[in-house]
């Protein structure tokens, strides 16, 4: 089925320098860092700023806990997604969660997030990974995000361009959350040792 967007389901070409800019520039102001040396995914240390949550493991996330934010690195995944597929990837992100839980057993409780949390339009690799995904409230503030997202994931392969262009529904990101009782039993393996 054909998508009939009522708007651009994605940013134009055109704008992909300056949105990769502002990318960039965005992750140095947030000090996300990656996890790990060769892995795809960061981390930025932040407050918990919505209302109190909890998570299905009982973890409650209050307002002002503190949380660990993901944010993949879209330049290292258009890199390595063409040569080594999208299991490679996934395999990366898992070592990735596992050099997190390391770390995590190894630092005070007062410098340990509650719980990790993303916003992502890859909705069914969250879930792959254990996180469980809720969707979020649509808000203009939420549309121009999902359509940034679209345009990220389009740069990402031809096959992101090709599920924009078909599909029964629009691309839309959920909120993933993984709470630290959670990561720690599924991931508290042998892992590297950044951070």
């Amino acid at each position: 089925m054909k998508l009939r967007p009522k708007s651009r389901p994605a940013p134009p070409a055109i704008l992909e320098p300056f949105l990769v800019h502002w990318e960039r520039l965005d992750r140095r102001r947030r000090r996300i860092r990656m996890i790990r040396g060769g892995g795809v995914a960061g981390i930025e240390f932040t407050r918990h700023r919505g209302a109190p949550l909890r998570l299905r493991d009982g973890t409650l996330v209050n307002p002002g806990d503190l949380i660990g934010e993901f944010h993949l690195d879209n330049a290292l995944i258009k890199e390595l997604l063409p040569v080594q597929g999208h299991a490679a990837i996934l395999h990366i992100a898992r070592d990735d969660l596992r050099t997190l839980a390391a770390w995590a057993r190894r630092v005070s409780p007062d410098r340990r997030p509650v719980a990790y949390h993303g916003e992502s339009i890859l909705v069914p690799y969250a879930k792959r990974m254990g996180l469980e995904v809720y969707p979020r409230r649509s808000t203009a503030w939420t549309r121009l995000q999902d359509w940034y997202l679209r345009g990220v994931m389009a740069r990402w392969a031809a096959e992101g361009k090709q599920r924009l262009r078909h599909g029964r529904t629009r691309l839309r990101a959920g909120v993933a959350w993984l709470s630290a009782a959670c990561l720690d039993s599924m991931y508290g393996g042998p892992a590297g040792d950044s951070l």
